[in-house]
């Protein structure tokens, strides 16, 4: 009985932040078709700059370099973050690969996994809100260029770049996970 009770406290606390990450990821999407709608609304055709063509190679090297920047560094701080976490890892044996005169193999595990999985959560927040803000801003860069009166070809690539790279970081359970995993060198078993 309390076990049970346990594991479904558990999964509640797990849920409730998966619940939470992805209202905000959700949250962030709409910001992408607002951007779209403000531009359509002719307020590029009305500050219309002579240079804005020459911008946009440059802003597209920008939005090239925080595309990428977009998944490195949340990851990397992600990865700091859990090893700022000092995850204990227990030993767990296997079963002997041969006959009964053979070394039972040992696996590593991850103690307390599932404390380990809700405080990773946690962790993993700050992590995915920078790279969804790296994302949006390169949806942002076509919000400027369409402003400075840039023609749609010129800065929907921009806004769908972005929202691209917003729907790839769909936030999943298993990212989290093989994290830890990868982190600490051991397997979840939750």
């Amino acid at each position: 009985g309390r076990e049970i009770a346990h594991h479904r406290a558990v999964d509640a606390r797990v849920a409730k932040r998966m619940k939470t990450i992805r209202t905000l990821w959700f949250a962030l999407l709409p910001s992408n078709f607002i951007f779209v709608a403000v531009i359509a609304n002719g307020v590029g055709a009305k500050n219309a700059d002579p240079q804005v063509h020459a911008m946009v190679p440059l802003f597209g090297a920008l939005a090239a370099g925080t595309a990428v920047l977009s998944f490195f560094l949340p990851a990397r701080a992600f990865a700091t973050a859990l090893r700022a976490a000092k995850i204990q890892v227990s030993d767990e044996p296997g079963e002997a690969p041969g006959g009964f005169r053979q070394a039972v193999l040992v696996q590593k595990i991850v103690a307390r996994p599932t404390e380990v999985l809700v405080d990773a959560l946690a962790r993993w927040q700050p992590a995915f809100l920078m790279g969804m803000a790296l994302a949006e801003s390169i949806s942002l860069l076509g919000l400027v260029l369409g402003y400075l009166g840039a023609p749609p070809l010129a800065y929907l690539p921009f806004v769908g770049a972005g929202l691209t790279i917003m729907l790839v970081k769909y936030p999943r359970l298993d990212a989290v996970t093989t994290a830890i995993e990868r982190a600490s060198g051991a397997k979840l078993k939750l």
